[in-house]
């Protein structure tokens, strides 16, 4: 897991070597900063199976490799505590057995 140190000189460099578009750029950084906070399972739930990956590639980072699984504020996740009270996880993110969360509720925070 970076320090925030580690995190700061990463995005510095990042910023400066990467070429693309910049919202890509900024919404990667933010997931990771963001993910940081509630882990990557929140980062996960809430962000489409495509996107996660595409920016796992701009980061070039795997998000587990550098994520809790949890994070200190994973609690504030309502679409986390729907899952862990009904689902399994991995159901959920693969949309097995028609296995759903309403997408306003998959991203609340309480």
């Amino acid at each position: 897991m970076m320090t925030d140190q580690e995190f700061m000189d990463f995005s510095k460099k990042l910023s400066n070597e990467y070429k693309g578009q910049m919202d890509v750029l900024y919404s990667a950084l933010g997931v990771l900063l963001v993910g940081r906070m509630y882990g990557w399972k929140v980062m996960r739930l809430t962000t489409s199976s495509t996107t996660y990956r595409k920016y796992q590639k701009v980061l070039g980072i795997n998000f587990k490799d550098e994520l809790e699984d949890l994070g200190e504020l994973s609690h504030k996740s309502v679409g986390l505590d729907i899952v862990n009270r009904l689902y399994d996880f991995w159901d959920v993110i693969k949309g097995i057995n028609s296995v759903s969360i309403d997408r306003v509720e998959r991203k609340q925070l309480q």
